[in-house]
């Protein structure tokens, strides 16, 4: 359920992102009988010159024909293997590759790792330098403030005009949803700073920032999605992602330094089935702030909008 709410919430900014790509899709979304990489690659060698066409149409053609699925076998083993030598190691993981896009192709469903191999092995194909990336991501409400111990998720990124792009195929394809949904360009090229909200690299050279972050500060930061970023709202610091309730303190405080003209804002507790409007009260030092209060104990996700599309999610938790 959580996930079908987060999902949501992202999806109704979909169109802020959207970029002048429609020849390129109408293109590939007219593909037929692709059966392999090769032959994916050749169409796309032949219709598209340049490597920022290539890589759209490779990004549109893997999330239109190859569903997410959830599979029993993870990219992500605790299983011990013992190897004799380095190349005996390395030939066993090629196979394990192989057999992984191979089988997504020929059955149209994979899971991250199987996106991410996909897209890694046609751009080898069609001589463009991409990596994929292991990491932690946060998918749901549930993860912010929770510890995360193994790698959970991978993604691309890809090298055009000497700078590293960065692309999640797997949350493209909507996989918070049970059907797929139309494909995100939120997730095609999104900046390293606001792909660092969801996405921690388990490598910290692919967060592509100055200013690295580590594990605990991405667990305890709070969602924040697109309209956030679009609309140039600014948090007064790095806030907590996690309130703590008590009964002596049954507000919800939030601060900013910098919001858009005319917010209209407004906010729901998981559980409501209504949003409920809210003004920003300025301080003396020019910041500006709101005061929720939380009237029920049941209360456990606070989501605010900003003209009724979400920009920051919050947990909630009570001490005794």
């Amino acid at each position: 359920m959580q996930n079908r709410i987060l999902f949501l919430l992202i999806f109704f900014s979909f169109s802020l992102f959207s970029q002048n790509y429609n020849h390129i899709d109408y293109k590939v979304k007219n593909y037929s009988n692709i059966l392999d990489i090769e032959s994916l690659s050749e169409k796309i060698r032949n219709d598209f010159k340049t490597d920022e066409e290539k890589v759209r149409a490779l990004f549109v053609w893997i999330v239109e024909n190859i569903k997410y699925q959830a599979s029993g076998s993870k990219w992500a083993t605790t299983r011990l293997e013992f190897y004799f030598s380095d190349y005996q190691k390395k030939r066993d993981k090629r196979k394990k590759e192989v057999r992984i896009f191979e089988k997504a192709i020929k059955n149209k469903r994979t899971n991250c790792y199987g996106y991410s191999l996909i897209f890694n092995e046609t751009c080898n194909l069609l001589n463009i330098e991409s990596e994929i990336i292991l990491g932690f991501s946060r998918g749901n409400l549930s993860n912010i403030g929770q510890e995360i111990d193994m790698k959970n998720h991978s993604w691309n990124a890809v090298k055009l005009s000497n700078q590293w792009k960065l692309i999640d195929i797997t949350w493209a394809n909507g996989y918070l949803e049970v059907e797929k949904t139309d494909n995100n360009d939120y997730y095609y090229f999104k900046s390293p700073k606001e792909f660092l909200n969801q996405h921690l690299p388990g490598n910290s050279k692919w967060q592509l920032v100055s200013n690295k972050i580590s594990k605990k500060d991405f667990i305890s930061r709070p969602i924040l999605y697109p309209k956030y970023y679009s609309s140039k709202f600014k948090l007064i610091k790095e806030t907590k992602g996690i309130f703590k309730m008590s009964k002596e303190n049954k507000y919800v405080k939030i601060n900013f330094n910098e919001v858009p003209v005319d917010p209209k804002l407004s906010y729901s507790f998981l559980k409501d089935h209504f949003l409920t409007p809210i003004k920003l009260k300025k301080n003396k030092d020019g910041s500006l702030n709101l005061n929720i209060k939380n009237k029920k104990k049941e209360n456990t996700y606070l989501t605010l909008y900003s003209n009724l599309i979400p920009i920051i999610s919050y947990k909630i938790e009570y001490i005794d």
